[in-house]
C-alpha cells in the first residue's frame, strides 16, 4: 500500500490541554479520507496541523515517505497539497476566472504584474480553465464572483485548489451552508475527480461522509477513536456508544448504524 500521508504520534498540546492527542493514521493514495467527530474531537486542529498552518508539538508528518512535519504552510503549497477552507476566501470584486488564475499564478510562483496581459502566462490559463471545467463553472469565468451563490462559490474554491493541480486535497467542511441539493451536486464533484488525488474531508454531514468516504477516521477528545472503512467504522461499538456520548441526532445514529 502507498501511503500519501503517513501521521505518527501526532500531538498539539495547548498547556494542559491536548487538542491532538498522539494520532497515528495512514491515508492511502488515491483515498477519499474522511475525518468525522464532535466539535472539539480535535478535527480543526488536525487539519491545521496537516496543511501547516500550525506546527505539532509531538509527532510526525510524512508525505509520500517525506517528513514535511516542519515544513511551513507555503512550502507545503509548493509541494502539491492544496486545500479549501471552511469559511470563504474567494476576491468578491473579480471574475471566477481571474480568481482561479491568481491562485494557479501563485503556486507557480509567477509574481504578480498587473500590467501584462493574461498571455504572457499560458501555464497559470490552462491550470484555471482545467480547475472551472473541473468543477462546471466554465460557462460562468467571466461573471463577478459576487454573482454567485453559496454553492456555486464552493466550487469556486474548489477550483482554487485544483489550480494548484495537487496531488492531495484538504476539504474542510465544504459543504457548510448548502443545501440537500448543492451539497448532492458537491458530492459528484468529488467523486468525479482524479483517481489518483488523494483528498481529506473534515465533515459534520454524514450523509456526504458515508456518501464519499473510502476510509474513515473517527476523533474523540484529541484521539483516534477508530479508522478503516466505512461499514468496519459503522459497525464499531465504540463509535456507536461514542455518538451517543454525543447526543447525535436521530438521523446521525441511523446514520452512523
Amino acid at each position: 500500500m502507498t501511503a500519501a500521508l503517513q501521521v505518527d504520534g501526532l500531538t498539539r498540546a495547548y498547556g494542559a490541554l491536548r487538542a491532538v492527542d498522539d494520532v497515528t493514521l495512514t491515508v492511502r493514495a488515491g483515498a477519499r479520507h474522511a475525518l468525522i467527530g464532535p466539535n472539539g474531537a480535535g478535527k480543526s486542529t488536525m487539519f491545521k496541523l496537516l496543511s501547516g498552518e500550525i506546527r505539532p508539538t509531538g509527532g510526525r508528518i510524512r508525505y509520500f515517505g517525506e517528513d514535511i512535519t516542519r515544513r511551513s504552510q507555503p512550502r507545503r503549497a509548493r509541494m502539491r497539497i492544496a486545500q479549501t477552507y471552511q469559511h470563504s476566501s474567494v476576491f468578491m470584486p473579480l471574475t471566477v476566472a481571474e480568481n482561479v488564475a491568481l491562485a494557479a499564478q501563485r503556486v507557480q510562483g509567477i509574481g504578480t504584474v498587473w500590467w501584462r496581459g493574461a498571455g504572457r502566462y499560458p501555464d497559470r490559463t490552462a491550470a484555471a480553465r482545467e480547475a472551472l471545467a473541473a468543477v462546471g463553472l466554465a460557462e460562468r469565468s467571466g461573471d463577478l464572483v459576487s454573482s454567485l451563490s453559496h454553492g456555486e462559490r464552493r466550487q469556486l474554491e474548489l477550483a482554487l485548489a485544483l489550480a494548484a493541480r495537487p496531488r492531495l486535497l484538504l476539504l474542510d467542511e465544504p459543504t457548510a451552508g448548502m443545501s440537500a441539493t448543492e451539497s448532492a451536486d458537491f458530492v459528484e464533484l468529488v467523486k468525479a475527480l482524479p483517481d489518483e488525488l488523494t483528498v481529506i474531508i473534515v465533515e459534520h454531514d454524514l450523509d456526504v461522509v458515508f456518501s464519499l468516504a473510502t476510509d474513515i477516521s473517527v476523533l474523540h477528545h484529541g484521539r483516534l477513536l477508530a479508522t478503516g472503512a466505512p461499514a468496519e467504522v459503522s459497525a464499531d461499538p465504540a463509535v456507536q456508544d461514542a455518538y451517543l456520548s454525543w447526543s447525535a441526532t436521530d438521523d446521525d445514529l441511523e446514520e452512523i448504524e
